[in-house]
């Protein structure tokens, strides 16, 4: 459940961030609204992820597979790595 309360506030500040309304030509804030998603991504997928508690993990085990070291077993990264690259290009393209 700590995961999910440290998760829980970076993504309502970028939403919050996405929706503000700047005035023409300003910078658009503290951040720009790109890198702050970007960050939010990398939070999300490290919690995807994670060796330990990840929510992939936590999937596969409901079918009886060990947890897995997604991004530290050189047969697993690759793999991820696409997946987390192929959501990022089809969320820019809306």
């Amino acid at each position: 459940m700590e995961h999910c309360s440290g998760l829980l506030v970076p993504v309502i500040v970028a939403l919050l961030i996405r929706e503000m309304r700047f005035e023409e030509g300003s910078s658009g804030g503290i951040l720009p609204a790109d890198r702050c998603a970007g960050a939010v991504a990398v939070i999300i997928w490290r919690f995807i992820f994670d060796p330990d508690s990840g929510i992939a993990n936590a999937f596969i085990q409901q079918f009886g597979i060990g947890h897995q070291l997604w991004l530290q077993d050189a047969a697993l990264a690759k793999p991820s790595l696409v997946a987390i690259m192929t959501w990022e290009r089809l969320a820019l393209r809306r």
